[in-house]
């Protein structure tokens, strides 16, 4: 056994170091947990990632920011466990195999505010006798939260000016604390949308504001390409801060 734990710290120490699992995503830690044989960590030394591989089936999530990605993988990892566990059937794992786009998990998680809206949303996404084993909720057609676009509604606006002057100032709008002071009225779906348009706008400030500030406090001015990219990797140090991985 002390050998079979030796091979699995090395491990783990090679991959995330000193993080350990913390710094893994939830589905590879629900993985590496329910991973308690010996002779499957001695068996597997020569080839631990691809029999990780084998025993996650699901590709990583892509697109939007690490903090998004991650809580992505932990609503498909619960909704898994739930539905579905170890025995994935081969429908709906093709379907979650082209569902890789956090955002997509993230906004469907919310869905319409009614019960199950994840379920209801990979629902759609599966054949249809594995939706009839879902056993899913109906519910007539959902009623708009306002009518027109998001971005005509004044909750739009209040939301959007306020995380571009909090991207803008720090480089994320993950900055902001809502809770401070009043919370903005209006819809979700505007709010959500205003922050997230803002926070970009002001992000891309931010990034031109700092590169302009870097290649004028150096005596050998670097060329804006070199200020963007130095921009850029200040911005990705301090996401990482944010998301917790220091």
């Amino acid at each position: 056994m002390s050998w079979a734990s030796d091979i699995r710290e090395r491990y783990v120490r090679a991959r995330w170091g000193g993080r350990g699992t913390g710094a893994a995503d939830d589905a590879t830690r629900a993985v590496l947990a329910r991973l308690t044989s010996a002779r499957w960590w001695i068996d597997n030394r020569d080839r631990i990632d691809a029999a990780l591989a084998e025993r996650n089936p699901l590709p990583a999530m892509t697109g939007g920011t690490e903090q998004a990605r991650r809580a992505a993988t932990r609503i498909r990892a619960e909704l898994v466990g739930k539905r579905w566990g170890n025995a994935i059937p081969p429908g709906v794992l093709d379907a979650l195999r082209r569902l890789t786009d956090a955002e997509w998990w993230v906004r469907n998680a919310v869905g319409d505010g009614r019960p199950q809206a994840i379920d209801r949303a990979v629902g759609a996404e599966v054949p249809e006798h594995d939706r009839r084993q879902m056993a899913l909720p109906t519910y007539g057609p959902p009623k708009p939260a306002h009518t027109g676009r998001c971005e005509d509604q004044p909750a739009y606006a209040a939301a959007f000016a306020k995380a571009l002057n909090a991207a803008s100032r720090s480089g994320d709008s993950r900055s902001l604390q809502w809770d401070d002071g009043p919370r903005l009225p209006g819809a979700s779906c505007c709010l959500s949308l205003g922050s997230t348009l803002g926070g970009r706008e002001g992000k891309r400030r931010w990034l031109e504001n700092r590169a302009a500030e870097i290649r004028r406090g150096r005596f050998r001015r670097p060329t804006i390409e070199q200020a963007r990219a130095q921009a850029r990797t200040e911005l990705a140090r301090f996401e990482r801060n944010l998301d917790g991985w220091g």
